[in-house]
């Protein structure tokens, strides 16, 4: 664990170092994402059934497609090379494709997987293959015709801090399964959520993606702080190691950026993010036996940071409040001049920030005493006031407890032991990395963000927008996260939107009038032809979608511009028409990082802002209604949601964080507004009978009733008190009980969850795929509307994570709480009734009935939602006015025998010896209790540990109802990075620790009453 003394060079790295990854796949297209450190022509050639490279000269290809890469910076490369299939080569299902990639760089020289060596076992730079056979391509299956024949897999938060091993590994083990087999093999990957986290990063991981991120961008990159160098007068400051130091940008986080996670080691800059979604998904930037430690990234620093104040003041709320909270800027600044510069002795930094001066330690205390001896009284106290305050905040970065380990070249060294610990998670990931780099280059994947692609509280509410867009380096981090995550994500989602050409032209406010017009008048043709945008008058047509936005669309084109009315900054108007949004983004990114650039792209910067709907000065306002939204025509340009399609299912992928509505200005959110459901979900579905509808939805819609009525509202108080007793309420900018994990939970905004569960009912047979929450489960949930006999079946399958667990309080509270232990055991059901209108009122109450005061609210509010459970006994709905719809949730179970499951999920059996009324039975006893309770984690009804999930279907003969098969692969253990996965003990091996089978055809069900 040490630095390298020399620094990194992009020769370092192989050619490729990203990817390949398959990414969409259906039966006329292909794209497969790639990331280059040099430009290349790439050339994508896909056979037939599963090759080897040797006979590709004697195979006739099914096709080949050319596409140059882009360049994001100096060394960084990227393409989603998109191949669109002709009729007679259109792809089929249960069908094997291998494909491969010849690179042309610029000196014309040229390679494929082969020369690259990635169809070895490994390559020169000891990176592992992507084939499962020396020589053998790497290939992909579509999804089967018959739907009994799919297999899914999803998994979500992916957390490189965690100590488990990582879950996404085993898909390379369920490929190599069935390799050969197209009906065995997994068909499509659907990762819900958190492929990152940004705002949990290893302090180690981070510094080296700070380093790498400078070289990708040939140091062209600044971040822009709130706090303003004095000497320099610049608040934009280079993204370095020295400038923006991992382990400690504590400050930087919640007090600059003004994101209420405060982490000591969250991303900030672009190249960081770009470096981390590299870094998991392959071993190629990698130095795992150099990861620093604080004190070696510390050590290395031996100039002033020209960021120092950013990196070092209080907490700007506090200030902001108190003047006299601010630190004495000439104080501040010649402390940590003495720390940096003229301290440069390891231990005398050590001695400074880790203990009070004394006899024996006074000599690493002379430059600090010699400065202090300069002020005057009042100085003198700033400087023990700051002194102080950067013990506290760097000094227990040191650790406490010293370990002796075996060094890189096999000396004893003297290390901490939470370094360790920090070195071994690291070591743990990188160590299946090699797996999981195979398995995305064999397997269709799509991708969603969740919060941790930035911040666990990202878009929490319209406090938090409005606090952290208008904070330059929060909206820095918000721009550098969505940015990564299009070049990274979305782009294989949907890689033909980022191939055509995008384009944005203002026009003056006047021409405002011509919109009025159905066609294109010659007056908004002539403005668009002299921003060189030829549209065909003929054919153009306009429609109004709301105030200040309308729609242009030529016949015959799948482009679409639209145009809206926009609010400058200084208050001045313009109309903005902008043509196909995501590759526009990929221009404008592209020109934020052009090698030549003299200093920030601010335009560029604007413009990508205004795309993503992060623009400070539009603001979310209440409505009519009381809710919180932003204005129908502020709503962000880029639509991350999409759809696939297979032969007997259709995939919806939900945003739920770009497009919420809100409840309260400081409350909790809605997870997905109208607006954002009517894009998303088509208005009148006809499915066929033989069809399934997947909804990916990061968050899951429905949860566990015990975790969203119980523990979540309970834990949302927890939080209260817990910031009340440690006084970081301003380090949370005040926003009280706002803890993300506390009250996001679709449960807390019921119209937004009745909203999108009526759409979603009109296609009968529904699955929801979800993560987030770090535990896994199913949930089965039928719906009536008002005239229905027969009900939508709903199955809500939820697997999280696949490196992460539920915080360590929620599982304590179903262990150790009898209630909740007993609760989350129970096969539990959840009832609704509602009505559209409060008035008529839907109940009839006896005679001399008392109504709790809290179901009486339900009753005046609309819609009506109110449950089946707590009213008088002989409370009825009238007759004439029945529910507009109901629906009734239950929580699924492992039906599975006892001897069926994973001996470590096995109830604990009695000793059989055991005899009644004695004492040795009773310690017996208690010895079954103990052992048994370390078992909740692995519960017939949730998984409280890492996981993936498979889901398949089945059609029952005997009942003829398709059913939908949830297992659930589970992690129980710890990282230990000297252990390989397939040389764990048997009870630790691939397992499925969970099987949950919902029905969803509706069986003889009836309807909800009270």
């Amino acid at each position: 664990m040490s630095l390298k003394n020399e620094a990194k060079q992009i020769t370092d790295l192989p050619p490729i170092i990203g990817g390949p990854i398959v990414r969409k796949v259906e039966s006329n297209l292909v794209g497969i994402w790639v990331a280059l450190q040099s430009a290349a022509t790439i050339e994508l050639s896909i056979w037939q059934g599963e090759m080897d490279h040797e006979d590709v000269e004697d195979t006739p290809v099914v096709q080949k497609v050319e596409q140059d890469t882009v360049q994001i910076g100096k060394h960084l490369h990227l393409a989603v090379v998109t191949m669109k299939l002709k009729n007679e080569n259109t792809l089929q299902p249960e069908t094997i494709y291998s494909y491969n990639m010849k690179f042309t760089w610029e000196d014309n020289s040229t390679d494929d997987f082969q020369s690259l060596q990635l169809l070895d076992v490994a390559d020169t730079f000891g990176n592992t293959a992507i084939s499962y056979q020396v020589d053998q391509l790497p290939s992909f299956v579509l999804a089967p015709r018959s739907l009994e024949d799919l297999k899914i897999l999803h998994g979500s938060c992916r957390n490189n801090a965690n100590q488990y091993e990582d879950a996404l590994a085993w898909v390379d083990d369920f490929i190599k399964d069935d390799l050969l087999n197209p009906i065995g093999r997994p068909h499509q990957l659907f990762l819900s959520g958190d492929q990152i986290y940004a705002d949990s990063v290893l302090g180690n991981l981070l510094h080296n993606l700070t380093e790498w991120g400078n070289i990708f961008l040939d140091n062209q990159e600044k971040l822009h702080t709130e706090w303003v160098n004095p000497d320099g007068g610049v608040d934009r400051f280079s993204a370095t190691t020295t400038n923006f130091p991992s382990f400690y940008r504590n400050r930087l986080v919640d007090s600059d950026a003004r994101l209420t996670g405060s982490q000591s080691n969250h991303l900030l800059a672009f190249g960081e993010f770009a470096a981390m979604y590299l870094s998991v998904w392959s071993d190629t930037l990698w130095d795992v036996d150099n990861l620093p430690t604080f004190e070696e990234v510390f050590n290395t620093a031996l100039t002033l940071p020209e960021s120092y104040g950013a990196i070092f003041r209080r907490n700007l709320t506090d200030e902001r409040n108190d003047p006299d909270l601010l630190f004495d800027e000439t104080v501040m600044k010649e402390v940590l001049e003495i720390l940096y510069a003229t301290l440069t002795d390891k231990d005398k930094r050590k001695t400074v920030l880790t203990e009070k001066q004394n006899t024996e330690n006074g000599a690493a205390f002379i430059e600090l005493n010699q400065f202090k001896d300069t002020l005057n009284a009042e100085q003198k106290t700033a400087f023990e006031e700051f002194l102080q305050y950067l013990r506290g905040l760097l000094g227990g970065l040191y650790g406490k407890k010293e370990v002796e380990i075996e060094g890189p070249d096999g000396e004893k060294v003297f290390t901490y032991e939470k370094y360790v610990d920090y070195d071994n998670r690291a070591k743990t990931l990188h160590r299946t990395l090699p797996k999981v780099r195979r398995a995305l280059a064999n397997i269709s994947t799509y991708m969603m963000f969740d919060d941790h692609e930035i911040s666990d509280d990202w878009n929490l509410n319209p406090a938090w927008r409005d606090r952290v867009h208008s904070s330059p380096l929060g909206r820095n981090v918000v721009r550098n996260g969505l940015m990564s995550y299009a070049l990274f994500q979305d782009w294989g989602n949907r890689p033909g939107a980022y191939l055509k050409q995008g384009y944005l032209v203002e026009l003056d406010v006047s021409l405002e009038a011509e919109l009025e017009n159905t066609q294109l008048t010659d007056t908004l043709r002539d403005a668009f032809a002299a921003a060189g945008i030829i549209l065909d008058q003929a054919k153009t047509n306009i429609k109004k979608l709301v105030k200040g936005e309308w729609l242009l669309e030529e016949s015959g084109r799948k482009d679409a511009v639209t145009i809206r009315k926009y609010e400058e900054a200084d208050g001045s108007e313009v109309l903005k028409a902008i043509g196909n949004p995501h590759s526009f983004l990929l221009s404008q990114i592209m020109e934020l990082f052009q090698p030549d650039n003299t200093g920030p792209n601010i335009e560029a910067e604007d413009t990508i802002d205004f795309l993503l709907g992060i623009d400070h000065h539009h603001r979310v306002k209440v409505t009519f209604s009381g809710r919180y939204e932003l204005p129908k025509n502020r709503s962000p340009l880029i639509k991350w949601h999409y759809g696939v399609k297979g032969s007997k299912h259709k995939v919806l992928v939900v945003d739920n964080r770009t497009r919420r509505s809100f409840v309260s200005f400081a409350g909790a959110p809605g997870n997905l507004d109208v607006s954002g459901m009517k894009d998303l979900i088509p208005a009148n579905p006809s499915p066929k009978d033989d069809e399934v509808l997947i909804v990916v939805a990061p968050l899951p819609i429905l949860g566990p009733s015990v975790l969203d009525e119980f523990i979540a509202p309970a834990a949302h108080k927890v939080f209260d008190y817990a910031g009340f007793l440690t006084g970081n309420e301003k380090v949370k900018s005040g926003m009280k009980g706002t803890n993300p994990d506390a009250i996001e939970a679709w449960v807390f905004d019921p119209e937004s969850q009745e909203e999108i569960l009526k759409r979603l009912a009109a296609f009968k047979k529904v699955v929801i795929l979800s993560g987030d929450v770090h535990y896994a489960s199913s949930q089965g949930l039928f719906y009536w509307k008002k005239n229905d006999t027969k009900p939508a079946c709903f199955a809500q399958l939820t697997s999280s994570g696949l490196r992460n667990v539920m915080p360590s309080y929620i599982q304590i509270v179903a262990q150790r709480l009898p209630t909740a232990s007993k609760l989350v055991r129970q096969e539990l059901k959840a009832e609704r009734l509602a009505w559209k209108d409060k008035d008529p009122s839907p109940l009839v109450f006896p005679d001399g009935s008392n109504v709790n005061p809290f179901l009486k609210h339900k009753l005046r509010k609309e819609p009506v939602l109110i449950s089946t459970y707590g009213w008088p006994e002989g409370t009825k709905t009238k007759a004439a006015n029945p529910p507009d719809w109901s629906w009734r949730m239950y929580n699924v179970l492992d039906m599975r025998k006892e001897a069926d499951r994973p001996e470590l999920t096995q109830v604990e059996s009695m000793p059989p010896d055991t005899t009644d009324r004695t004492m040795d039975a009773l310690r017996k006893i208690a010895a079954r209790h103990i052992t048994q309770a370390k078992k909740v984690n692995h519960t017939r009804q949730i998984l409280f540990q890492s996981n993936i999930g498979m889901v398949g279907f089945e059609k029952d003969i005997g009942d003829n109802t398709l059913y939908v098969h949830h297992n659930l692969y589970g992690v129980p253990f710890k990282a230990d990075p000297e252990i390989a996965l397939e040389n764990r003990p048997p009870k630790e091996q691939r397992k499925v620790y969970c099987l949950h089978k919902i029905p969803l055809d509706g069986p003889n069900e009836e309807k909800p009453e009270l």
